[in-house]
């Protein structure tokens, strides 16, 4: 049996024989404290961010339908308007999916409110130093990881 194979039975708590072991034996690595740090700064980077930029965001679509939003976010169609709204479904409110994409991409909605390019690169600039690698947002079955 490979190594690779042995890994991943024992990873998912089962012997070489696909028998179930001890589910202990194998544990997920923790974070160390420089990335719970990077995790943290990040964070709070975002809400900082919403706070700047999300009532601008949220005005820009201020009357208009699911359809007219996404042909405004999405000219070319992809994703298609049905993933679009299959995606809003899964968020309590429209307006947290709306600030989702915002989050999920700074660059291109800074650019939808109008905001200048040395503003932007401002904003951005700020996430790099905190090791945006190493964040997850969970939304509508996606794991985003900056």
């Amino acid at each position: 049996m490979s190594m690779k194979n042995n890994y991943l039975l024992q990873r998912s708590g089962r012997d070489q024989f696909g028998n179930k072991g001890d589910a202990n034996s194998i544990r997920p690595p923790k974070g160390n404290s420089k990335d719970n740090l990077h995790t943290e700064q990040h964070k709070k980077l975002n809400e900082d961010f919403l706070g700047k930029f999300s009532a601008r965001w949220l005005k820009m679509f201020n009357g208009l339908t699911r359809k007219d939003i996404h042909k405004k976010l999405f000219p070319h169609g992809s994703p298609a308007l049905s993933t679009f709204r299959k995606h809003s479904r899964d968020f309590e409110v429209f307006e947290d999916y709306m600030l989702f994409l915002l989050l999920k991409d700074k660059r291109k909605c800074l650019s939808l409110i109008d905001v200048k390019k040395e503003e932007i690169e401002t904003e951005i600039s700020k996430f790099d130093g905190c090791g945006r690698y190493g964040v997850t947002y969970k939304g509508h079955g996606i794991i985003l990881t900056y």
